[in-house]
């Protein structure tokens, strides 16, 4: 899956020169390459969203069960009580739960990266033809999957890091938690990543390994920069809109529940219902992942492609695929596999101690 990996360094030694790339009408084109593609990004949304719900469904049913049984241990595993204060069969629960949600979180990372190079292979083989079939663009995804992440070491590492000393600064000056922090945070972290701003690109695109990738985004945003800008710009705006978008759906979604008295601890219908709604938003959850980072993608696709870089990359996915080899792409990847199965390994245990405590 990782083979080749750093391949494209070599390719880097004489990059061509981009192309000039009027910014009128930029933003037009990035949409309409969004809305060209969208028949094949609905398709990889339900990819993401089976995986979501088959990672995260195992975990909800486990905690709405404890929350409906046992509501107690929910409040320890959230306060962080001491495993002193627990009986072992609570010890138990509470580290089936820990192990659970850090499998989680792991896999949501995993699909995360997914994401982008799905995003990025979707929409580089529908602005230069033929498209990509979901499966080819989930070869690409796992051709570039170690890449990105070497890559997002380099980058967004160190954004992570400048951006959480200046919100300290900034909270000093202007008081904890406040919106003004975190919209100054984020613009000068935006500010800071237009560099990095074609680094997925790169990869997923022009088969450059993690460093040339990094290198690349930034020869290709110092020679246009306010084209790089904007790029950044509407990356930073979709994510925080759709952040705000769902966090709003939840909140509309938590208030309309209350009202009708759903939850995890009224009994075993109203529990059923809770528990079908929950996993309806995990899996909402997952489709707009892949959406949002389908319109965060367009213009670095856009951009990338009419600076006049190629998109040798997606060669490679089709080579494989019409090599007369047996496919070897699997819908599950082992490791993603193998958390499903803790999961729901966690979940069995779970259930049993919380059901048949004796």
């Amino acid at each position: 899956m990782t083979a080749a990996t750093d391949e494209g360094d070599a390719a880097e030694s004489s990059p061509p020169s981009p192309a000039p790339l009027r910014l009128r009408g930029f933003i037009g084109r990035s949409l309409a390459l969004a809305t060209s593609a969208s028949p094949r990004i609905r398709g990889a949304s339900l990819y993401v969203s089976l995986h979501y719900l088959a990672l995260l469904a195992p975990v909800v049913v486990l905690v709405s069960v404890i929350a409906d049984r046992r509501p107690a241990l929910v409040s320890a595993f959230v306060e962080g009580v001491a495993f002193a204060a627990l009986s072992p069969d609570e010890e138990a629960i509470v580290s089936l739960l820990g192990l659970s949600f850090l499998v989680v979180f792991l896999g949501v990372v995993a699909l995360a990266i997914d994401c982008q190079a799905l995003a990025v292979a979707v929409l580089g083989s529908t602005a230069v033809g033929p498209p990509l079939a979901l499966r080819e663009a989930l070869r690409r995804s796992r051709q570039s999957f170690w890449r990105i992440v070497r890559a997002s070491l380099i980058t967004w590492l160190p954004l992570v890091v400048v951006g959480q000393v200046a919100s300290g600064f900034l909270s000093g000056i202007l008081g904890p938690a406040t919106e003004s922090t975190a919209l100054a945070t984020t613009a000068l972290t935006t500010v800071l990543g237009v560099p990095f701003a074609y680094t997925v690109t790169a990869i997923v695109l022009g088969d450059a390994g993690a460093r040339a990738a990094v290198v690349r985004s930034f020869r290709l945003a110092r020679a246009v920069w306010r084209l790089a800008f904007v790029v950044a710009l509407v990356g930073a705006f979709a994510t925080e809109l759709a952040v705000f978008g769902f966090g709003a759906a939840i909140g509309l979604v938590g208030t309309v529940g209350q009202a009708v008295g759903l939850g995890f601890g009224s009994g075993p219908a109203t529990t059923f219902l809770t528990l079908v709604i929950t996993l309806l938003v995990v899996a909402s959850a997952g489709s707009l992942q892949l959406t949002v980072t389908a319109v965060v993608a367009a213009p670095q696709v856009a951009a990338f492609l009419g600076l006049g870089e190629d998109a040798a990359g997606l060669d490679r996915a089709r080579e494989e695929a019409g090599s007369g080899a047996p496919a070897r792409v699997r819908w599950v990847s082992w490791p993603m596999a193998a958390g499903i199965a803790v999961t729901v390994f966690c979940s069995l245990a779970g259930l049993r101690l919380v059901l048949d405590p004796g």
